[in-house]
């Protein structure tokens, strides 16, 4: 029933009462105007009952935690430092996860194509547009590319055509990378351009890793050696995967979701059509995000190794 259609005094009085209670429950904490504002509970411990996983959930997540911990130990991982050498340590480890994908991926790595295919169907998606017109940051010329294009063709023809895209990273650009062991660990803020072939293959032709072109940024070709270009697509790919944990995973998922979370929490009663409809999409969003900002973000924490990488991207959001 709508507010407005109420008519009994003492409905009126439990539903203003009942939202009044809704905001001294739920509080916003406003860390800065220009970042997604989160609610105030600092522990699991805090949140109310309606919002807690259930007892039936708190046991699912355990129970496969302990699976996990079982099959590490089992596999002599669990507490181990050891690095792994090649991809056949991988193989060894994840000898019970195999699905056709995965082999062909860790037989193909290496390849241009799967790079390409990655970019459409891994994580990160949405940050490939269409090329008409190169940015002046990125001085690719047809010399440089020609032998990656079809016999007879330019890259201007073709990106008539439609058949160049192009990622640009530049909201990676002058972020500082975490200080560990006393080095700076290395962010990239690259650009990368992709060429569709008459076989329908999205291919990397181009890629130059940080904004500024100049002698120290060059702008490496699969023509260069196997290892320089194998280096470059590795470091685009890695910028990559932390602007999507940072700007689409975590300020665009988690963030955002929780933003009307509680505000539907705070402004709806519990008898509204859309508290209603919208509160089992939120049911354990808080308990979720309260969870991960101490184990993935927070100090020794399982992101803390680019902790602060994540951050400068979410800081350049606001700019």
């Amino acid at each position: 029933m709508m507010v407005f259609e109420e008519e009994h005094s003492l409905l009126i009085d439990h539903r203003k009462k009942e939202l009044e209670l809704k905001k001294s429950s739920y509080r916003w904490e406003i860390t800065d105007e220009k970042l997604p504002h989160s609610s105030h509970f600092k522990d699991i411990s805090e949140l109310p009952a309606e919002i807690h996983y259930s007892l039936s959930k708190s046991e699912e997540v355990q129970y496969k935690k302990r699976k996990i911990y079982s099959e590490l130990r089992f596999k002599g991982l669990a507490g181990s430092h050891k690095k792994w050498k090649d991809i056949n340590d991988m193989k060894k480890i994840l000898q019970s996860k195999k699905t056709t994908l995965s082999e062909y991926v860790s037989e193909h790595w290496k390849k241009d194509d799967l790079f390409g295919f990655q970019i459409l169907n891994a994580t990160n998606p949405n940050v490939i547009n269409r090329c008409s017109k190169l940015p002046p940051t990125f001085p690719v010329t047809d010399e440089m590319v020609k032998p990656f294009l079809e016999p007879g063709t330019t890259l201007k023809k073709e990106m008539e055509k439609g058949n160049i895209f192009l990622c640009d990273q530049m909201i990676m650009d002058g972020i500082p990378g975490r200080i560990k062991d006393g080095n700076s660990l290395h962010v990239t803020a690259g650009l990368c351009l992709f060429y569709v072939n008459p076989e329908r293959k999205l291919i990397p032709i181009a890629i130059q890793l940080h904004q500024q072109p100049s002698d120290q940024n060059p702008i490496f070709l699969p023509s260069d050696l196997e290892t320089d270009w194998l280096l470059a697509k590795l470091f685009f790919k890695s910028s990559d995967q932390t602007e999507h944990q940072a700007v689409h995973h975590l300020m665009n998922t988690h963030y955002l979701a929780e933003v009307f979370g509680v505000a539907t929490l705070r402004c709806f009663p519990t008898i509204h059509p859309l508290y209603k409809l919208l509160i089992p999409h939120f049911h354990y969003t808080l308990h979720i995000n309260i969870v991960e900002r101490k184990t993935l973000l927070g100090p020794g924490g399982a992101l803390s190794e680019f902790c602060e990488v994540c951050g400068g991207v979410l800081l350049q959001l606001r700019q």
